[in-house]
């Protein structure tokens, strides 16, 4: 099965139908709001003007209302557009997937990757989860975040290790060991080099230019990474700079899979009004799961079926 690059058109009316009820129950939610909040907000601030004594405390609980009103009627759209609007969009550009807006990646399956050396103190969170097949290959993509707690003997933040997408889909070869490619600009303190791994130089002048290689096995390295292999991975990365505006990328071989992160600060399947806005997310979608084609992963050698 390739991928249908026509079909927006066949659900456009459909989500169209969906967010303009979203827009109007926002529309509504707003006067709901201002009312509830209003009176929420006064009935906590003269018991906080009583005990405290103080008008800025009738301030402090509007805002407070109106932020906690607002949040769960906000909630409440996009839990409809992660049920209605999201389905249709997977299913119209990879008939068959799957897609589970709570996540179901772990943990593991990124630091098994040796893309991330992550603290002891990490947070993972995965949402938007999408399974599916391209032909004879199975994939999976989801939205991940990573982060770790550091101090500075006064007090203690939150560190971002990592915010954007993971692909991971089967790989068209087998092999044993594990092989990296970063570009120079993803976040050289989180990538191979801190693991085991070694540099490994290849021949294509501008691959090499571009990314760090590494890997436990040198000649496993070229044999995955083939002249036409870096060509394509390199055009794939070309097309994520220019048409999602992401920039970094990272790949690791391992246990004949290929996973790949993309940094990104777009948080991309969150409830939306304006259907370009949709749009626009279909595409992001589209080109991802086009990696399959982009990498040729469907063309089965003859050591693997």
């Amino acid at each position: 099965m390739s991928l249908d690059t026509n079909n927006w058109t066949e659900i456009e009316s459909e989500i169209k139908k969906t967010l303009d009820s979203l827009e109007k129950q926002r529309q509504e939610s707003r006067v709901k709001t201002a009312i509830n909040g209003t009176l929420i907000g006064l009935t906590l601030g003269v018991i906080g003007l009583i005990c405290s004594h103080s008008p800025i405390a009738i301030l402090i609980t509007l805002a407070f209302s109106y932020g906690i009103i607002y949040s769960i009627n906000h909630n409440k759209r996009n839990k409809i557009y992660k049920t209605e609007v999201m389905p249709k969009i997977v299913n119209s550009i990879c008939p068959g997937a799957t897609y589970e807006p709570e996540g179901t990646l772990t943990k593991d399956m990124i630091l098994s990757s040796h893309l991330i050396k992550m603290p002891f103190n990490e947070r993972f969170i995965n949402e938007d989860t999408i399974r599916g097949k391209v032909g004879s290959t199975s994939f999976v993509y989801g939205e991940v975040k990573l982060y770790h707690r550091e101090s500075n003997g006064k007090q203690s933040y939150e560190v971002v290790d990592f915010k954007g997408f993971v692909f991971e889909a089967d790989f068209n070869k087998y092999f044993n060991g594990i092989t990296t490619v970063t570009s120079k600009w993803f976040r050289t303190r989180t990538i191979g080099f801190l693991s085991s791994l070694k540099r490994c130089h290849l021949e294509d002048v501008n691959f090499e230019e571009r990314y760090n290689t590494f890997t436990s096995n040198d000649q496993e390295a070229r044999y995955i990474l083939t002249p036409s292999l870096q060509m394509r991975i390199m055009e794939m990365h070309d097309e994520f700079c220019s048409k999602l505006k992401d920039n970094g990328l990272a790949i690791s071989f391992h246990d004949n899979k290929m996973l790949i992160m993309v940094p990104s600060s777009t948080n991309r399947f969150e409830v939306k009004y304006r259907i370009e806005d949709v749009k626009s997310d279909f595409l992001a979608l589209r080109l991802t799961i086009s990696i399959v084609e982009m990498l040729n992963l469907n063309l089965r050698i003859w050591t693997k079926e």
